[in-house]
């Protein structure tokens, strides 16, 4: 569900500072992988262009107030944030969270806060990761977000992974 999507900016945006107006960003590629559970199916994402993504988001069953989000992001193959939070925190967090779930539909019916009630249309529709939120340190190269959604001592029922490059401009 958005949540995904939601744990996936957070970690990027975690690490925090100066904007650079010469950053680039690119995403590459968008992986989902979703084990069998009694809660989602049929999750979908593409990149739409260099720095938009949008994500189906189906929620079959509501889910439980308990279930978990992690999210840990990766500049050139080092770590450098990484974050844990139940989804109804994920939905609280300031980070993100405002631009995120604008672009959740269908409007009035998308999950904006807990209880998440179950609902097969759920999705984020081009949510655009704007340049000034891209952390100025961040390096040049390759950088990889994973994030998964779980219940408490169980494996990930969702995995999302997106992979891009991020450079500096003269």
């Amino acid at each position: 569900m958005n949540s995904l999507i939601f744990g996936l900016l957070v970690a990027i945006l975690s690490v925090n500072s100066a904007f650079s107006q010469e950053v680039q960003l690119k995403l590459k590629n968008l992986k989902t992988d979703i084990a069998s559970n009694p809660y989602f199916e049929n999750w979908s994402g593409e990149v739409v262009n260099d720095n938009t993504l949008s994500i189906k988001t189906p929620v079959k069953k509501d889910l439980p107030e308990d279930m978990r989000l992690s999210a840990v992001i990766e500049f050139d193959g080092n770590v450098v944030g990484d974050s844990d939070m139940t989804v109804c925190e994920a939905f609280d967090d300031e980070t993100i969270g405002k631009d995120l779930l604008a672009k959740g539909v269908p409007d009035g019916k998308f999950p904006k806060k807990c209880p998440v009630k179950a609902g097969n249309d759920f999705e984020i529709i081009k949510y655009v990761i704007e340049k000034e939120k891209v952390p100025d340190s961040a390096p040049d190269g390759p950088f990889k977000v994973e994030v998964s959604i779980y219940m408490p001592d169980q494996d990930p029922i969702v995995k999302m992974q997106v992979d891009g490059e991020i450079s500096h401009g003269l």
